[in-house]
């Protein structure tokens, strides 16, 4: 691979883009301030005025104003006059994107480490057991039986101590056999017999299986989590009255505003754009839906 031309075309790359990468920053910068995002957060879920984020903000209604004139100047937030009140939305369904992706990506690598947290103890047992696991089989190669044996036992114990207590309780309190006696019974059998790797390995994938679980648990949990917060509490039928989402009839219309989540499946019958179904999708592209689109 050609490092240097490579390099050099990137580097022209960015030169082109210098404008826009300059405009991108400047976004970015909007972001930098707490109220501000929750400004933004609070508008993914209806339009407001500035009385009603001072309230939810509990902050005055100067500062509120000058955080939405900031987020105007950059393009994340719009008004339009409703009698005489100005109520403020996300500019657009690119706003929310952004919104929804940052809070994915800080709801994930917050879930990781708080996961390795949760399991370290069960790392380190883990990679404890599998180095003193291999020392006994080099020691066995070496046909040093006493300290191949030992180190066994120690991955062993490491590894299974825990196993072997929750499954001797579990059958001393009448709660049947589950996985960890089953696993204990092996592992046992595999020490009588002398296969004592096979022993240690039984317990060391059993216990890297439990931990494969509880991360695959965490993301379904996420994933439902994500699904139940999309929805909107509340619907505007077409007469502006806010009801809830419950309340709406088969065969009512509601009206969607721009930047406002779809409260529930219908039927488009008076409009056209383009709307957010990445969470169904899971594309971050926009879909276009015009009369007679079904949308969820």
């Amino acid at each position: 691979m050609d490092n240097k031309n490579s390099i050099s075309k990137i580097k022209e790359a960015i030169e082109r883009s210098n404008e826009v990468l300059d405009a991108l920053a400047d976004l970015y910068k909007v972001f930098a301030d707490a109220t501000r995002v929750k400004i933004l957060v609070a508008l993914t879920q209806s339009e407001m005025c500035v009385g009603d984020i001072s309230e939810f903000l509990d902050i005055t209604q100067s500062a509120v104003s000058h955080q939405l004139r900031v987020l105007k100047t950059g393009g994340l937030v719009k008004s339009r006059r409703d009698g005489k009140t100005i109520v403020y939305s996300l500019a657009d369904a690119h706003v929310r994107t952004m919104i929804d992706c940052g809070m994915q990506h800080i709801t994930e690598c917050y879930a990781m480490k708080n996961l390795l947290s949760e399991h370290k103890i069960g790392i380190i047992k883990i990679s404890a057991s599998v180095v003193l696991a291999i020392l006994g089989l080099v020691f066995s190669g070496l046909s040093n039986i006493a300290i191949s044996t030992l180190a066994f036992f120690a991955a062993y114990i490491i590894i299974g101590y825990e196993i072997i207590f929750r499954a001797i309780k579990e059958v001393l309190y009448g709660e049947g056999i589950s996985e960890r006696m089953l696993m204990t019974v092996t592992s046992v059998g595999a020490f009588m017999i002398s296969e004592f790797f096979e022993g240690c390995a039984v317990l060391i994938l059993y216990t890297v299986g439990e931990i494969f679980e509880d991360v695959a648990k965490d993301a379904s949990k996420r994933s439902i989590e994500t699904l139940a917060n999309i929805r909107p509490d509340k619907a505007r039928l077409r007469n502006q009255e806010l009801v809830d989402a419950s309340s709406v009839r088969v065969g009512d219309i509601i009206e969607v505003r721009p930047g406002e989540r779809i409260a529930l499946d219908g039927t488009v019958v008076d409009s056209f754009g383009n709307i957010d179904a990445s969470v169904i999708t899971g594309e971050s592209v926009p879909v276009a839906v015009r009369n007679g689109s079904e949308v969820l």
